[in-house]
């Protein structure tokens, strides 16, 4: 029995990568629309005939749409959201009504939308994965939103002293050079343009993070171009993460007391 279970499993797998990866997506969420697995309310079956839906679940290790109740638990969604909303406070301190602000990598683009509604202005999304960017479209579109395909890493990819205000949320730990994308980002900002980037504390690398930084070496890569103005330390508060460390959900201002236990640092940065 056992020996035909391994069987069926090795067809599945070697089908799944004929199909990338996409019959276990088809899978997956069929399971969690018929048993509810996340809760979800009055979800429409709609979802089965969604194109976009299944690429998310495809990529739900990489990929996430806070708004989207199948992207898993709330407290997650929230903690995402959460860094948003932020952001948009500190950028409405700013003034930041006008001028060119980008959001990269803006993934889904939940967060570009968020950004734009919060502070009323047009908020460019970026993102290296085409894929990403079409979801982003098909969601979250608007008069103030719009979204592309772009390199960081792209020396080329602004201007010089073009942009106003720049965020950048789980970035840096994904490439192989983030030096190198602070460094561009400096150079495509204007005279003391802003930069709110963030980055996990501590989890360790991941199949998706080439660095892992904690508080030290995540001022000390900014540092050498940009001025760090505030730090903040963020939990999500979900109790049963161990990256969270049984904090409550929060962003607060980093000091002795909490930078071991964020979960995510935040980081406010002037163009030195």
């Amino acid at each position: 029995m056992n020996k035909g279970v391994e069987i069926l499993r090795s067809l599945l797998k070697k089908i799944d990568i004929i199909f990338n990866g996409y019959l276990s997506a088809i899978v997956y969420l069929v399971r969690d629309v018929l048993f509810n697995r996340h809760g979800c309310d009055n979800i429409s079956l709609k979802v089965f005939l969604d194109p976009d839906t299944y690429w998310l679940y495809k990529n739900k290790g990489e990929r996430m749409d806070a708004n989207n109740c199948l992207c898993g638990l709330e407290s997650r969604r929230l903690f995402h959201k959460d860094r948003y909303s932020f952001a948009a406070s500190k950028l409405i301190d700013l003034g930041c009504n006008e001028g060119l602000i980008i959001d990269s990598a803006c993934g889904t683009g939940y967060g570009t939308r968020l950004l734009s509604d919060s502070i009323g202005a047009k908020v460019s999304g970026l993102d290296i994965d085409p894929r990403a960017v079409v979801y982003a479209k098909n969601k979250y579109i608007s008069d103030n939103t719009s979204f592309n395909v772009g390199d960081l890493l792209d020396k080329n990819l602004f201007e010089n002293s073009s942009v106003d205000y720049f965020v950048s949320f789980e970035t840096i730990e994904h490439v192989p050079d983030p030096i190198q994308i602070l460094e561009n980002i400096s150079e495509w900002l204007k005279s003391n343009g802003v930069l709110i980037i963030s980055t996990p504390n501590n989890w360790g690398l991941t199949p998706f993070h080439f660095f892992d930084y904690d508080y030290d070496s995540f001022i000390e890569h900014l540092s050498m171009f940009f001025r760090v103005e505030s730090m903040y330390s963020q939990n999500s508060g979900a109790m049963d993460f161990p990256t969270n460390h049984g904090m409550p959900r929060q962003i607060v201002e980093s000091e002795k007391s909490n930078i071991e236990t964020a979960e995510i640092l935040i980081a406010i940065c002037r163009k030195i």
